[in-house]
C-alpha cells in the first residue's frame, strides 16, 4: 500500500508529477494531465490537497540539461517565503522525470525537505537499451531538430 505524507495540520500534501521523455514543448504547470497520468487527481484527492503537473520539453532537452533541472526544482521545492508551518510534498516521477530530479539534487540545484516523499516509476537508472540502437538509427548523419512532434 502506498503511504503518503500528511501535513502537520492533517491536510493533504502538495503532489507534484514529473513526466518522462517525449514531450516536445514546455508550458506552465497545470492541475491535471489526464493524457499522461490518467485520472490520478481523482484517485488521490484525499492525500493530495494540491496537484502540480510538469509540462517541460523532454524531447529536445536531456535530463542533464540545467534549465530542465531548475524547472523541476521550482516545482518540487517550496519558496522560503511561504508559511513557516511544515508543509508536505509528495513527488511522483516517471522515467526521465526521475533522472532530471536526481540530477538536480546531485548538482546541488535544490534539496528536498524532510517532509518530502519521492516515488520513482520506470526510471532508467542503469541506462536504456534504446541507447545501444542509436548509432544504427542515426547512421553517420548528425541529429536534426525537427521541432515539436505533432
Amino acid at each position: 500500500a502506498l503511504s503518503l505524507w500528511r501535513s502537520e495540520d492533517g491536510g493533504g500534501c502538495t503532489c507534484v508529477f514529473l513526466h518522462g521523455a517525449g514531450n516536445g514543448y514546455a508550458r506552465p504547470p497545470l492541475t491535471s494531465d489526464p493524457g499522461y497520468w490518467g485520472s490520478v487527481d481523482d484517485k488521490l484527492s484525499g492525500p493530495c490537497a494540491e496537484f502540480i503537473f510538469m509540462f517541460e520539453d523532454t524531447l529536445h532537452r536531456g535530463w542533464t540539461d540545467e534549465r530542465l533541472q531548475r524547472r523541476v526544482c521550482d516545482l518540487v521545492t517550496r519558496p522560503a517565503s511561504e508559511s513557516p508551518r511544515r508543509r508536505c510534498t509528495t513527488i511522483f516521477a516517471h522515467s526521465m522525470g526521475s533522472l532530471a530530479l536526481a540530477g538536480a539534487l546531485q548538482s546541488g540545484l535544490c534539496a528536498l525537505g524532510e517532509a518530502t516523499a519521492w516515488y520513482s516509476v520506470g526510471a532508467p537508472w542503469e541506462g536504456t537499451e534504446a541507447a545501444e540502437a542509436l548509432p544504427e538509427l542515426c547512421g553517420d548523419s548528425p541529429p536534426t531538430d525537427r521541432g515539436p512532434v505533432e
